[in-house]
């Protein structure tokens, strides 16, 4: 396929940013999508904005806007990882303000228009923009390729969409 084409099926990028490095962050989640046209891979990515950090990189300071990417085509992985960040973004805070992780089976479960919060996470209309995550990060070497990889632990700490808990 010509690079022409290639423009022509691609999405376009939002501005995207350095991807998130080892460290302690707080990220506001400015968008969240599928990439269409970019391959023939399954791709999500979430951009995030940095509220605070404790890193000292210049790429990483408030302001900032960093990446994640799920790359499903091509890291078996990845499934699990964006699960473990959806479990997070659909958390809940308990009447004493204390966080809960989702359940991992609610994930799955239909609302009343038949959508699940999988559904909904990478849509035009994602109800987790704005949300505020606590991000720790930090470097491992991967089982299968023995190449290194940034793991992030994810936890909830302010949410936007509606239904959530404030």
């Amino acid at each position: 396929m010509s690079w022409k084409n290639k423009v022509k099926k691609a999405a376009a990028s939002q501005g995207g940013g350095p991807y998130i490095i080892p460290g302690k962050h707080l990220l506001r989640l400015d968008l969240l999508k599928e990439v269409d046209g970019f391959s023939e891979d399954d791709i999500v990515v979430a951009e995030f904005i940095v509220e605070e950090t404790d890193s000292e990189e210049k790429d990483m300071q408030p302001g900032t806007r960093v990446s994640r990417l799920w790359n499903f085509s091509k890291h078996k992985s990845a499934a699990g990882n964006f699960k473990a960040f959806l479990i997070a973004a659909f958390g809940s805070f308990d009447d004493e303000g204390e966080y809960v992780a989702a359940d991992e089976d609610d994930l799955s479960k239909p609302d009343e228009d038949g959508d699940t919060p999988i559904d909904l996470a990478v849509t035009s209309d994602n109800p987790l923009n704005g949300s505020l995550f606590y991000c720790v990060a930090h470097t491992i070497i991967t089982k299968e390729r023995k190449v290194e990889f940034t793991k992030c632990k994810w936890e909830l700490r302010e949410v936007e969409y509606e239904g959530g808990a404030a």
